[in-house]
């Protein structure tokens, strides 16, 4: 059973974290509070995947090292990472890409029937926002960074917009949804949830 990491599982990422349940993943959700988190589990109570909650500040990046490295003895590797992170907490990103390198044999006894390469290297999906800057611009420097490790295959999915009927607006939970499930499958570097242009199209609101 494949082993995801999600950051931001409660929000926008809800419809993707039940689906990928669903289809039998073994999902450790991250998100601040319990009660949002609690909900998912039970959304999921009759999928073939397990939601393993863990409420926490992920700018905590102490405590989140701590739970993530309990996770991974727990529940074996982390195969995929798909992280809804603010711009202004690449510490965040930097402390689950730290996670990530550790030996994969943590705790053999928890996953020891896993038919899953533990050498392999981690997908790890990054959201990133186009309400203030368009990310095609510039790569960032934490996007830089994630991209040289050699224990993860960094890719980039940008959130756009939608033009229809005349009119400009933000993607909802469910496009955003959908579109982050493909990017999981695509082989591009970068994915583009909607549309990026014309830039000057983009909502205002």
């Amino acid at each position: 059973m494949s082993h995801i990491l999600v950051v931001g599982a409660t929000g926008m990422l809800r419809e993707a974290t039940l689906q990928l349940a669903h289809l039998g993943m073994r999902i450790s959700a991250i998100a601040r509070t319990w009660e949002n988190l609690n909900q998912l589990r039970i959304a999921a109570s009759y999928s073939r995947g397990i939601i393993n909650p863990i409420a926490i500040d992920y700018g905590d990046t102490t405590t989140l090292r701590a739970m993530l490295r309990y996770t991974m003895l727990e529940f074996g590797p982390i195969d995929s990472v798909i992280a809804w992170v603010r711009s202004d907490s690449p510490q965040t990103l930097r402390a689950i890409a730290h996670c990530l390198s550790m030996p994969g044999d943590l705790h053999p006894e928890s996953h020891k029937n896993s038919s899953e390469s533990t050498s392999s290297r981690c997908n790890f999906l990054h959201l990133l926002g186009s309400s203030t800057s368009n990310p095609l611009q510039a790569v960032s420097p934490i996007s830089r960074e994630l991209e040289s490790l050699p224990h993860i295959h960094y890719r980039r999915a940008i959130l756009g917009y939608k033009h229809e009927n005349g009119d400009s607006r933000w993607l909802t939970n469910s496009e955003i949804s959908e579109g982050v499930l493909a990017a999981i499958h695509s082989t591009d570097q970068t994915s583009i949830i909607g549309k990026l242009e014309p830039w000057s199209a983009r909502p205002t609101g």
